[in-house]
């Protein structure tokens, strides 16, 4: 059975290479070992992780890992959270060197590869609540058998 979960695993890491390229994989795979370093936590409010997570936020990364660029994706209709209508246009930032204090750096391969994976996301929400509303709509029409009787 550890055969078969080896084979799942590595052809997950495959798939996720194709998204995500092999170079960032192996940075993401080489912070496997520290999952639960606090390098890998973030805090952030409850609204902005749950924007993060519905790919409405994207991070473009400089060459200087410790800057980077945050634009709104607003692919697909609102409801939005609330949260964008608090956010700046698309903004330039950059993470605080606390390393005098002893704190590291935070890794940031998991919000590149979240940041990558945004417009698909988006676009998958897109066509989920498409699917969803012609189902709704489907269910809501009259059956041929109904239009039979009344003609």
């Amino acid at each position: 059975m550890a055969k078969a979960v080896k084979k799942i695993h590595k052809s997950l890491h495959e798939m996720l290479s194709i998204f995500i390229g092999p170079e960032m994989l192996q940075r993401v795979l080489s912070n496997d070992a520290s999952l639960n370093d606090h390098r890998t936590h973030w805090l952030v409010r409850k609204s902005a992780a749950t924007a993060m997570l519905q790919g409405l936020y994207q991070f473009n990364f400089s060459k200087d890992p410790s800057e980077y660029l945050v634009t709104t994706l607003k692919i697909g209709g609102p409801p939005y959270p609330s949260i964008l209508d608090k956010s700046e246009p698309p903004h330039r930032d950059h993470f605080i060197d606390h390393s005098a204090s002893l704190t590291d750096m935070p890794y940031i391969s998991s919000l590149e590869c979240a940041s990558r994976l945004a417009r698909p996301i988006r676009w998958t929400l897109v066509a989920r609540e498409i699917a969803d509303k012609q189902a709704t709509s489907n269910n809501h029409k009259p059956s041929s058998s109904l239009w039979r009787r009344l003609g």
